[in-house]
């Protein structure tokens, strides 16, 4: 079954909270015109402790940026088909999927993936740039993950900010096409979009027109390199 919900939201960044091994997801809230905050939960460690897959590009360019800049502010909800704007990491030219690689979430002289999700989000709050953060979306306490909230958090927001298809039990009922995760930003001083793709070692990057993995997972292809 995928996922419920997907879609994006459009924001300005108002604060941000890195990550930890007790809650692994760096936090970012967003506002749109009216100042509604929006939560925003990106992955920086897979719940088994094995490091992260990303790619971040920081001078993106495809040509569904373009229909993003229409988006009014705060939440848009997305049909999880080729006519849209959702993401899918294998079925568009987005960018390489071989190019992914493991990133700890928190290493030394800052090569990790907490630092580089603040150096987003710091630039994105300085520039006042426009956040697009796809996802599921998410109105109340009671998501799966209720208990890595954390104190003065909005209620509202979006999480699964990563490629949602190619899992393994007991997460394939997540599984769907058309409906990846992504972080998008755009900094309109310099016109340019800084585009963040994240995925687990467990995914397979070979699905079927379910998102099923068709086949071996990222980990059994590149000799269990996970800590898995």
């Amino acid at each position: 079954m995928p996922i419920q919900n997907y879609g994006v939201i459009r924001g300005q960044v108002v604060r941000y909270t890195p990550g930890s091994t007790q809650s692994p997801h760096f936090i970012i809230i967003l506002a749109d015109n009216s100042n509604q905050e929006y939560q925003v939960d990106v992955n920086v460690l897979s719940r088994d402790g094995s490091e992260v897959l990303y790619y971040a590009n920081e001078n993106f360019q495809n040509d569904m940026t373009q229909n993003l800049l229409s988006l009014t502010p705060g939440f848009t909800p997305l049909e999880s088909n080729a006519n849209s704007d959702a993401l899918d990491y294998l079925r568009e030219s987005l960018f390489d999927i071989s190019a992914m690689k493991p990133l700890p979430m928190d290493g030394p002289s800052q090569n990790d993936l907490d630092a580089f999700i603040g150096t987003v989000a710091s630039s994105a709050q300085t520039d006042n740039a426009s956040v697009f953060a796809f996802g599921q979306y998410f109105n109340d306490n009671s998501r799966s993950d209720a208990q890595d909230r954390r104190e003065n958090l909005p209620a509202q927001g979006i999480h699964d900010i990563h490629m949602n298809q190619g899992n393994g039990s007991p997460y394939e009922r997540d599984n769907g096409t058309y409906q990846d995760g992504g972080l998008l930003v755009y900094f309109p001083k310099d016109q340019r979009w800084v585009a963040t793709f994240l995925a687990f070692q467990t995914q397979a990057f070979q699905t079927d027109d379910q998102g099923n993995p068709t086949g071996p997972s990222w980990a059994d292809q590149h000799g269990g390199e996970t800590m898995e």
